[in-house]
């Protein structure tokens, strides 16, 4: 059992942590030329988990500095003391604040829960041929995938195009006006990116992680990190859509930037706790640019090497933190 007086150092690790593991997860990924998106997801994960992992290591197996007898002298012997007592004391009002969040993370899965429950009240009828189109494509890439045919709910609601909702039986949400001006081809890979997120459970963990944010809220580069894991989902979707529909990037790339101006001639909306195909701007850019450069930049290290990174990277950031404190 932590005694509350030792939460001092999930804040310090909080802070300092998440200052040296941002740029080591950036310098590690620049120089090893990884680019698959989800080694490079790992990285991201691995760095927004380590702050957490290492507080229950030292709590638990570890030895702490302090409890080493390790501590320094002189100066910098001043300056742990200071960053210790100061700690202590943020701690006062960092602890209401995290409550606070973590009581608004159990409130947006609530939400979401009953955002979907309205969105099935209020679906819209689609439009003739449009839902007799998207059901043969769900049951035919579900078939490929491998995973059940999930709830469809056409929705009148405007300033999106599609989107999965719920946390454990996620639901695909289509906006049917722009469901019908779409291709075969523009629906079918529309369809199969919102299924490759079900099939991945992405709804669930992208609340979790950002539970874990919304602890960590007092570092702002925990959403940075949070940012640049979330893009890195989206590009293994659009690899996993890209496969299962066989066509080309670049096609690919035509029809995100189809879709989002089609989404974008409509009036804004709030899709809540949901993957959107689109999603942000700046991120819907960053992922066509992926997608138009060459595939060998993309080119996965072989799995002990990577591993070895990865086992680096966290051995160095968790000695990091438990010099200092």
């Amino acid at each position: 059992m932590v005694n509350l007086s030792e939460l001092h150092t999930f804040l310090i690790y909080g802070m300092a942590g998440y200052l040296l593991l941002y740029p080591a997860a950036l310098l590690f990924l620049k120089l090893g030329r990884i680019g698959h998106p989800a080694q490079r997801k790992q990285f991201y994960l691995l760095a927004l988990l380590t702050p957490l992992l290492g507080f229950i290591a030292y709590h638990t197996v570890l030895t702490k500095r302090c409890a080493a007898g390790l501590l320094p002298a002189g100066k910098a012997g001043e300056l742990f003391a200071a960053t210790c007592a100061a700690a202590n004391s943020l701690l006062l009002v960092i602890l209401p604040v995290a409550g606070v969040f973590i009581f608004l993370g159990l409130l947006r899965a609530a939400a979401g829960a009953l955002m979907v429950r309205r969105l099935r009240r209020r679906a819209a009828a689609p439009p003739p041929r449009v839902a007799e189109r998207v059901q043969e494509i769900l049951g035919r890439q579900c078939a490929a995938l491998g995973i059940r045919v999930p709830e469809l709910i056409f929705s009148g609601r405007q300033g999106f195009t599609a989107f999965t909702a719920g946390l454990f039986k996620p639901v695909l949400v289509l906006n049917g006006s722009i469901a019908a001006m779409l291709e075969q081809t523009e629906l079918e890979a529309l369809i199969a990116h919102e299924l490759a997120h079900a099939r991945r459970k992405d709804t669930f963990k992208g609340w979790l992680v950002c539970l874990l944010r919304d602890i960590l809220f007092f570092n702002p580069l925990s959403s940075l990190l949070l940012n640049r894991l979330f893009l890195e989902n989206e590009r293994l979707c659009d690899a996993e859509a890209i496969r299962l529909t066989g066509t080309t990037r670049l096609s690919y790339a035509a029809v995100l930037i189809r879709v989002w101006r089609l989404a974008l001639e409509q009036p804004s909306g709030k899709t809540g706790l949901a993957s959107a195909f689109a999603g942000r701007g700046r991120d819907l850019e960053r992922r066509i640019t992926g997608l138009l450069r060459d595939p060998a930049a993309e080119k996965k290290l072989p799995g002990l090497l990577f591993h070895l990174m990865l086992l680096a990277f966290f051995t160095g950031s968790i000695l990091f933190l438990g010099l200092i404190c």
